[in-house]
């Protein structure tokens, strides 16, 4: 079984604004409300892959119920955790270009954190939990916790995080990581120029932390994975974009159906580059 985990979940409300006048009131069409966080991404992307998974995290107010149900609706099992605060609410203005405004989300207590932690009994070293997405507002160490939990119990943690919370995250041995290059760069604080380049680096990972792979999305040019014996590059598709909201989270999804499915880390690779190009191309998960 495959879990998610989404810290600080959204709902992310789509607008189309067409000719946006930043200073003026605009006309604005709604598409869509979809629920939001890279987490319940690749939760929706393995669903429409047809691979069952659970998705878990942090909810709560009435954009947490809404999120429900738009789950729901996705026949997406789940077993969050209701916290006080209120689930945040993320505005996407589509016009020429995409302007996003993401809300920071609620505060989270301790003893939120350890019912969730808690949750994370049911998983055993034979599944997958796919830690995703920025942290909440908390003083307490999350990600630090819950590496130190799936290193103790030999869980296999896959990790899509950046910053800090990549740092710290790190040294508790994840199965693997999944960074663009732009994280990647402030990972090792240093500007990667090349594919090669960004191998090596991928490498040196491997070498001090023992991570078994490292999955790096590297936008309109395709992805590249490394473990410690093999490399693949897949470059992307070209065509129209419409959205590029999701598709490293679609991207992760896809490598993990198929990887979990075949071991074969080069077919995962390109099915994964595939996933990630659709949401590019369609506009959505």
């Amino acid at each position: 079984m495959i879990y998610t985990c989404t810290l600080n979940p959204a709902i992310d409300f789509y607008v189309e604004v067409p000719n946006l006048r930043v200073g003026s009131i605009n006309q604005g069409e709604l598409i869509r409300f979809v629920p939001g966080g890279k987490g319940i991404n690749v939760s929706m992307m393995l669903k429409q892959l047809g691979v069952d998974n659970i998705a878990m995290g942090l909810i709560g107010g009435k954009f947490g119920k809404l999120l429900m149900e738009l789950l729901k609706e996705r026949d997406i099992t789940t077993d969050f955790v209701e916290i006080k605060g209120e689930t945040r609410l993320n505005v996407k203005i589509r016009d020429i270009e995409e302007t996003d405004i993401n809300l920071i989300g609620p505060e989270v207590t301790l003893s939120e954190i350890e019912t969730l932690l808690n949750k994370l009994k049911r998983i055993t070293p034979c599944d997958y939990l796919v830690l995703a997405g920025k942290s909440p507002k908390t003083n307490v160490p999350i990600v630090s916790m819950i590496g130190k939990y799936t290193k103790e119990n030999n869980l296999k943690l896959v990790v899509d995080i950046s910053g800090t919370d990549l740092e710290a995250i790190i040294k508790y041995q994840p199965l693997l990581i999944k960074p663009n290059k732009e994280e990647l760069e402030a990972l090792i604080k240093r500007k990667l120029i090349s594919i090669s380049d960004i191998k090596e680096a991928c490498k040196a990972l491997i070498y001090e932390y023992g991570i078994s792979y490292v999955l790096v999305s590297l936008g309109s040019d395709g992805a590249l994975l490394v473990s410690e014996g093999e490399s693949y590059y897949e470059k992307a598709p070209t065509g129209r974009v419409l959205n590029t909201v999701g598709a490293g989270d679609a991207l992760l999804a896809g490598f993990l159906a198929n990887y979990t499915q075949t071991n074969n880390l080069q077919t995962a690779l390109h099915q994964g580059v595939e996933c990630g190009s659709k949401v590019v191309f369609t506009g959505y998960i």
